[in-house]
């Protein structure tokens, strides 16, 4: 169950920066073996032209945020990262439930093969496996709910 005065809405210019901030250390969590930085730069180019939503913790931080974009035929869940301080609350789970009401059918996304727990939460959902790639550093699923 997430925490007690969760909002769960659309990002506003001021998040971004917050935004920003658990990208680059999910980022860098995952993605160890590489020597760049990720920074706002970095989170605006990979989140250009999309929709965002955050978690707004009682206090008004950000916990969490999502982003999409529309392709010509479903909608591509491209970011779902919850603050490192903030996981196993529910929160990933309560801002997903709120994205996939507000976007159509059918929704894709991509998840590394090591992240059990995101294969475990987007296949709750009912996302299935589509596709596998064994592409290095890491291999990837594509999944989809229709």
């Amino acid at each position: 169950m997430p925490p007690s005065g969760l909002q769960l809405r659309p990002a506003r210019e001021e998040d971004r920066a917050a935004c920003a901030e658990i990208y680059r250390d999910a980022r860098q969590a995952a993605f160890h073996w590489e020597t760049r930085r990720y920074d706002l730069e970095e989170f605006a180019g990979s989140t250009y032209g999309e929709t965002l939503w955050v978690a707004e913790g009682a206090n008004g931080e950000i916990l969490a945020f999502a982003s999409v974009w529309r392709a010509p035929d479903y909608w591509f869940l491209h970011n779902l990262f919850v603050a490192t301080e903030s996981q196993k609350q529910g929160i990933g789970r309560a801002l997903l439930v709120h994205v996939l009401a507000e976007i159509g059918r059918p929704v894709e996304l991509k998840t590394d093969v090591p992240n059990r727990v995101a294969r475990r939460l987007y296949e709750g959902f009912g996302f299935a496996v589509v596709e596998e790639s064994q592409s290095l550093p890491v291999p990837w699923f594509r999944m989809r709910l229709e």
